[in-house]
Formats: structure tokens, C-alpha cells, sequence
């Protein structure tokens, strides 16, 4: 399993879009709200792929996310321009507009370790990400990551 980049940004668009339509809920999505919400990411470069490439297999998309830094205010209203917020590299909140990974308990773990680790290097003084967690069974919470560890303590902690 690897995470990163499969090839150019487009590319990665298609893999996504491909993920996406396995997913009901993304079936209502609006033209706008893929753009405001994947493209504009991608164009930004400000997501995260989980992939597996197997022997004689295209390359399978496991998962993806997007992040950006958001205003309070944003989140709350949950009404936020992509091309604005993807384009910032600081900000008041780290946030995790989209998030979806398929796989089972251990690609979540190996997806959000890998994500753990290039926050770490890259945004060394984020000590929290957030994200609004919707299962796919219908439950919603706010989630909070903690990502100010080391990356010898490869625990991953939720509150």
C-alpha cells in the first residue's frame, strides 16, 4: 500500500472520481460541489491518495482525502470557497474537508498513519487537524486528530 501521488494531478482527479462513484453518497453531489470540494484540492495539490498497485492490475485507489486551513467560521457555516481555502498554507484550523477510505479497520490505520507522518514534516507547528466525521450508517460527530506526536509514537489518537 503507498500514499502519495500516482502520476500527474490529473491522473489522480480521474483515480479519485473513479473511487467516488462506488460511494452513494457522492452520487448527489452538484458539478459545483465536486469542484469546490475535490478539483479545486487537486489543482492545489492539498490531498492525500491511499493506493495498491498489484502485478498485472491497474493501480486501485483505496482512499483519498482532502485538507485545507479554514476559519472557524467556515467550518461552522460549513460554507467555504475551494479555490480560496486550498490555495492557503496557514491558517486557524487544519481541516480535513473530505475524507474516504474503503479497505477495513487496518487501511483507515495505515491511510491516516501515512497522513500522520507528512503532517509531522511538512506542518510541523499543527498540532491538531479536524474533520467532520460522517459514517456511512448515518452517524455524524466532529473529530479531532492529534498529529503533534513524534513519529516514533505511531499512535493514532481520537477524541
Amino acid at each position: 500500500m503507498s500514499m502519495g501521488r500516482t502520476g500527474s494531478k490529473y491522473q489522480d482527479l480521474g483515480r479519485i472520481m473513479d473511487f467516488l462513484h462506488d460511494y452513494e453518497v457522492f452520487h448527489d453531489w452538484k458539478v459545483w460541489q465536486v469542484k469546490n470540494a475535490i478539483i479545486e484540492a487537486v489543482d492545489n495539490q492539498k490531498y492525500f491518495l491511499h493506493w495498491r498497485r498489484r502485478t498485472g492490475y491497474p493501480i486501485e485507489c483505496l482512499g483519498f482525502c482532502t485538507y485545507a486551513f479554514l476559519t472557524r467560521k467556515e467550518i461552522e457555516k460549513d460554507s467555504w470557497q475551494g479555490k480560496e481555502v486550498f490555495a492557503r498554507e496557514e491558517g486557524e484550523v487544519f481541516y480535513f474537508p473530505t475524507f474516504v477510505c474503503r479497505g477495513g479497520t487496518k487501511e483507515i490505520y495505515r491511510f491516516v498513519s501515512s497522513i500522520q507522518k507528512f503532517i509531522w514534516e511538512k506542518y510541523p507547528d499543527v498540532e491538531t487537524c479536524e474533520s467532520y466525521r460522517s459514517k456511512l450508517q448515518g452517524s455524524d460527530r466532529m473529530q479531532l486528530w492529534k498529529v503533534n506526536q513524534p513519529l516514533m509514537d505511531k499512535e493514532i489518537r481520537y477524541e
